[in-house]
């Protein structure tokens, strides 16, 4: 049996406040992403975004392409060099899903240590609560689905039944509330 996401938060003693900091100051950022992607042939986007193999490849990729530009093979250098750009469009989509992945693992790691587990002895409920369980179990049997009490019978904590005041009563009382009449000035 799995224990539930929300029993599995650590907040590390200092709260949900501490959770956010840590996980802002180690949060992956789109616009930093962008920015390294502008010199992409060293492939310092890749590397940040945690795909190192992906770094490497454009790195490779792009010495290659500068040998064989200093080796007089133009036309491969120029293939290369295509084939680096396009690769460098598509990783402007790559980079938006990257951030949201990496995010989404970094914040179920910040707040979703695995603690030391239950106490053997744990049941689910705080001590004491069987009878106090028990008492409204015995309480609702008496009563019919949605009724109430059983006709004739009034639960022993309950105030008598009281009549609404007649209109008399009622006028009566308005009277004896509402503030004195002054005389004019």
């Amino acid at each position: 049996m799995t224990r539930a996401t929300w029993q599995r938060l650590d907040l590390e003693g200092a709260g949900l406040q501490s959770a956010n900091m840590t996980f802002a100051r180690l949060r992956k950022r789109r616009a930093l992403g962008f920015v390294l992607l502008l010199p992409f042939p060293l492939g310092l986007h890749r590397a940040y975004l945690e795909d190192h193999q992906g770094a490497w490849a454009y790195r490779l990729a792009s010495l290659l392409a500068l040998g064989a530009y200093l080796g007089g093979y133009s036309a491969l250098a120029l293939l290369l060099g295509l084939g680096l750009c396009v690769y460098a469009l598509y990783d402007v989509r790559w980079i938006d899903q990257q951030v949201i992945r990496l995010n989404k693992a970094l914040r179920l790691r910040v707040c979703l240590k695995p603690g030391p587990g239950v106490p053997p002895d744990f049941t689910g409920r705080p001590a004491g609560i069987d009878a106090v369980l028990a008492d409204y179990l015995r309480q609702k049997e008496q009563e019919r689905a949605g009724q109430g009490p059983v006709a004739g019978e009034q639960a022993a904590d309950a105030p008598p039944p009281r009549q609404a005041p007649s209109l008399a009563e009622q006028e009566a009382w308005l009277k004896g509330v509402s503030p004195a009449k002054r005389p004019p000035r």
